[in-house]
Order: C-alpha cells, then sequence, then structure tokens
C-alpha cells in the first residue's frame, strides 16, 4: 500500500513537471506572438539555380528578395534540411560564396549580427544546418544570395534513374513565398520530374525551369534523369524509403497525442539513439576494425604506401574527409598543405618562424595542385604579414598568433581555409592526376584507403600530433604519408617548459584538433558569442525548423 502511494505520487510529480513545461511553452508563444506582431515582413522571391557534377554534386544558388514592411531586422535566415533517406541524403554542405544586396559578405562564426555579415551553422544533432544572413533593415527590400555545393546528393535507384531529390524551403519556414523558381541544368528530354507537384514546368532549350506562386511550406523537388549525364553515382535503394511529402502537406499524418505520452516517446527514442550509437562505436566499429586487420594485419602501411606511391597529395586527406566538423577540416588541410610544401622545400618550418622560399624549390607536375600551392602561399602571407628580403619571405609564430587571437583575424582565417579548400575541391576534376587516377581505375582505391585511415585507424590507435611531425620535417625535410594520415586521429599534447621551445609550441597550436575530432580553434580562446541553439543572442527565435526574419 506504502508502495502505491509512492507510485501515485511520482506519477502526479511528472504530470505537474509536464504541465509546468506546457504553462511556460503557452507564456513564451504568447510573448512571441505580441513581439511578432510589432515586425511584418513578405518574401518576394526565392529563386533556386542548380548545376550538377558528373560525380553526383549539385552546386546550388539561392536568390532571395525580402521585403520589411514594419519594425527593424538584423538577420534572414533560413534552414537546409539533410533527411536521413538514403535517396535524399547528402554527404556535406560546402558554401562558396554569399552576399547581401549585390555586395559579398564576410563569414563569421557567431551570431552577433555584424552588418554584411554571414554565418553557416552546422547543426550535428539535427538534420538541419541554418545559414544567417546580417544586416540591419527597415522599411526596404533586401537581396540574400548564397552559393553552395551539396556533396553526392545525385544518385540512382534501383531503376537506374539518377535522382535529385532536394528541399528548397523547409516545413517551418513561416512566410509564404509570393514567387518561387528552380532553374536546373539539364539538357531537354532528359529528365522526369516526379516531385513538386503544380509547379508550371517548362524547357528553355539550356534549362529546365519550375515556378509557382504564393508557395506555402515545404517546397521539395525532385527529378529522376539518365544516368548517362553523369560519370560515377552512388547506388541506394528506395524501397524502404518514405514517400516525398507534396509540398503542399505534411510530412506525416498529425495525430492527437497527449503531451505525457509525446514526452515518454521521446524520451525513449533519445535513449535508443544514444544506446545504438554506442553499441555500434564501441562494438560493431571494433569488430569490422578486428575483421580487416585479420584479413591484412599491414593494411594501413599498405593503404599509405599505395598513397604515396600514386602521388596524391596531402591536401586530398582532407578534401576527402567525412567528418561534419568544419575544423578538423581546417585543421587537416592548413597543416598537411604545410608539410606539402615543406617536402618542396617552398616552405622551411624553424623553431620561431616559417621561412617561404621564392625559388629554388620543386614544383608539382600537377598543374591543380601547384595552383593551390601558390594560393595557399599567398594567402598565409596576406594573412598573417611577412618581412622578407626577395630570395625568401619570413612569417614569424608570434604574428600568427597575434593574428589568429582576435576575433577579426580568427574569422579571416577560417573563411580564407574555407575558400581554400572549397576551390580544390570545386576545381578538382581539373587534376591531371584526378584525371589519370579516374582512366586507370585507381581513384576508387585511393577513396577506399582514405576511408580505412579515417574510419578505423582510431582503433588501431594510430594518433598522432603536430609537433610530432613538425620535428619529423625539420630532421629530414620530408614527412611519411603514413605519419600523415595519422593526423586523422591527432591529439593534444602538454607543452614542454623549456623556454626554448615555446615558438614552436605556438605554431603546433594555432589550431588545435582534439581527440575524438573536438575542435579548438585556438590556445586563446575568443568569445564569438552563443549559436542559435542558445538563443541567447536572438531578439526573437523562431526555432530552427525552417528560417524567416527577425
Amino acid at each position: 500500500m506504502r508502495m502505491q502511494r509512492k507510485n501515485i505520487t511520482f506519477i502526479n510529480l511528472l504530470e505537474w513537471v509536464v504541465m509546468l513545461f506546457v504553462i511556460i511553452g503557452i507564456l513564451v508563444a504568447g510573448c512571441t506572438a505580441t513581439y511578432l506582431d510589432n515586425k511584418k515582413y513578405s518574401v518576394d522571391s526565392a529563386e533556386f539555380e542548380v548545376e550538377y557534377t558528373e560525380d553526383g554534386d549539385a552546386i546550388i544558388t539561392e536568390k532571395w528578395d525580402v521585403t520589411y514592411t514594419k519594425g527593424e531586422f538584423s538577420r534572414f535566415y533560413k534552414d537546409i534540411y539533410n533527411p536521413s533517406e538514403p535517396i535524399r541524403h547528402f554527404v556535406d554542405v560546402r558554401v562558396l560564396s554569399c552576399s547581401i544586396n549585390g555586395q559579398e559578405a564576410t563569414e563569421t562564426f557567431s551570431v552577433d549580427r555584424k552588418d554584411n555579415h554571414y554565418f553557416y551553422e552546422e547543426n550535428s544533432s539535427a538534420q538541419t544546418d541554418t545559414i544567417h544572413w546580417f544586416l540591419n533593415a527597415s522599411d526596404e527590400t533586401v537581396h540574400y544570395e548564397i552559393e553552395y555545393i551539396l556533396e553526392n546528393i545525385v544518385k540512382t535507384n534501383e531503376n537506374n534513374d539518377a535522382v535529385f531529390s532536394y528541399r528548397f524551403i523547409g516545413k517551418d519556414f513561416p512566410e509564404d513565398v509570393k514567387k518561387v523558381k528552380v532553374k536546373v541544368d539539364i539538357p531537354d528530354d532528359s529528365y522526369k520530374l516526379s516531385g513538386g507537384k503544380g509547379l508550371d514546368c517548362k524547357h528553355d532549350g539550356e534549362k529546365l525551369i519550375l515556378s509557382d506562386k504564393n508557395v506555402s511550406a515545404p517546397f521539395d523537388v525532385r527529378i529522376n534523369m539518365d544516368t548517362d549525364l553523369f560519370s560515377t553515382l552512388q547506388q541506394v535503394s528506395e524501397k524502404d524509403t518514405a514517400n516525398i511529402p507534396s509540398r503542399n502537406g505534411s510530412d506525416s499524418d498529425t495525430k492527437t497525442v497527449s503531451v505525457k505520452s509525446v514526452a515518454i516517446i521521446i524520451g525513449w527514442v533519445i535513449g535508443g539513439i544514444i544506446l545504438l550509437i554506442v553499441v555500434k562505436e564501441l562494438i560493431f566499429g571494433k569488430r569490422s576494425f578486428k575483421k580487416k586487420l585479420s584479413e591484412n594485419p599491414r593494411c594501413f602501411e599498405d593503404a599509405a604506401n599505395r598513397l604515396e606511391s600514386a602521388g596524391v597529395p596531402f591536401a586530398w586527406i582532407s578534401i576527402f574527409s567525412s567528418d561534419k566538423s568544419n575544423g578538423k577540416k581546417i585543421f587537416l588541410a592548413f597543416y598537411l598543405e604545410l608539410f606539402e610544401l615543406c617536402q618542396k622545400q617552398r616552405i622551411v618550418i624553424e623553431d620561431d618562424k616559417l621561412v617561404i622560399r621564392n625559388g629554388g624549390y620543386m614544383g608539382s607536375y600537377d598543374k591543380l595542385q601547384s595552383q593551390m600551392d601558390d594560393i595557399f602561399v599567398e594567402f598565409i602571407k596576406g594573412n598573417f604579414g611577412f618581412s622578407g628580403d626577395g630570395a625568401s619571405d619570413i612569417i614569424s609564430f608570434h604574428s600568427m598568433q597575434a593574428k589568429i587571437c582576435t576575433p577579426q583575424g580568427h574569422n579571416t582565417f577560417l573563411s580564407g581555409m574555407n575558400k581554400w579548400i572549397a576551390q580544390y575541391k570545386k576545381s578538382l576534376k581539373q587534376s591531371d592526376l584526378y584525371q589519370r587516377l579516374e582512366s586507370n581505375g585507381q581513384f576508387k582505391q585511393v577513396r577506399d584507403d582514405l576511408f580505412l585511415w579515417e574510419k578505423y585507424a582510431r582503433h588501431a590507435k594510430l594518433f598522432n600530433n603536430v609537433y610530432q611531425c613538425v620535428r619529423v620535417v625539420q630532421r629530414t625535410n620530408t614527412i611519411s604519408y603514413y605519419t600523415a594520415l595519422s593526423l586523422y586521429n591527432a591529439y593534444r599534447y602538454s607543452k614542454v617548459t623549456d623556454d626554448t621551445e615555446n615558438d614552436i609550441h605556438i605554431f603546433c597550436n594555432l589550431i588545435n584538433e582534439q581527440v575524438k575530432g573536438s575542435y579548438q580553434y585556438n590556445p586563446v580562446m575568443v568569445d564569438t558569442g552563443s549559436s542559435c541553439s542558445s538563443c541567447s543572442s536572438c531578439s526573437s527565435c523562431g526555432g530552427c525548423g525552417g528560417g524567416g526574419a527577425d
């Protein structure tokens, strides 16, 4: 009897807690509605241009015209939705450019709302990333634009169709869009439109043009195309995936359930996901690794040797990394490109500075790599400043630290590295090496070898850090591919107390990759503001489910 009373009390307590959250939600909704009543805007148009690459990437250009009619605004934002269904899922997003009213916007890494800035917010815990444009505006129309790459979004289904399926406007986007237009660079008679019903559809001889008026969210488009338009596509099955929702419908039928039931379901789902991740990582990942090792105990050495023999640049380690962490890509790209240039004797790493030689160094037989080497050298010289005597240029580690530890220098560095990575990846098919590997069938092996190291090397405890790599380069003027690949699982190291080594540790800690891929920008942390998920910087966060303006 006593136990029953305790159970009843516990259930009552849960009900009170649930009721408290409901009341808080109602109050927040009421306050938000009052606030939004003092702000009005309309979305006049949204235009999307789509170009495909041979390997299934899509280059998307979005152009939005938004008119602010009442109140003052400082942000327009929208989500990029990445569902889990295999046919619709894409690997990564790469921002190529962003502008406001035709003026290039500066990338930032917070929601501080500085005019003519933009922030691409990655949300690893959800299926949406968010693009924020910042500009103070009232009683005017503002033009927002962004160009980005969706990696591996076009896939082949079981019917041997090349499928592009993408949600251009999120389900929870709050405003109707007066005019929507989608331009797809695709030949006539090579496609079938099977999503986006109700659209006006025509082909002008060069592009497929889809248009509609007064569009309500969500806005989805699916196009089935001839596979002959592409060279290599990933094949997936659609048999077990959900149907693409109509743009005028919802993703699922709405059913009335109790708040208590929803809370329980969410709790079980979150717990189940966490459990699955832990089991997959600790059991199946380790088991798969052991299987590969039993099949070939030298699999990591062999993979590294094949990559080195093929002449694959170190930069490809970053470019083909599937890690969602933008920080890890920058970490790998920055240090590995420096090591690449050290091998060519173009850069010498001394204990207190970088020495950039202006002649007498080895070039690259690959024209694209040579071009990207030049761009990288000019970037670090322009970003960190240098002095020189004509024969060589010098960048001191102290000047590098001084630049990167300021908010502006920090953001400029990260933006520049992101652009370098994006340009390299966009131009990769122009590479002589890429074309040779594709033609002789070796490119797939390169991808497999890089994937092996990225996915399984941590199980083999193949760890390394920048300091160890730098010391190897200083002693030998070179670094093996095996050593470079071990930076996939870079770890932090304890700084030695010897004052003579302080400068070299400044360089090795400019950006630091910690265990399990967590990323720290620099040793002196800079306050860049709160993320949108906390909503501490947003004057009116309407949730992160679609977009809007505030």
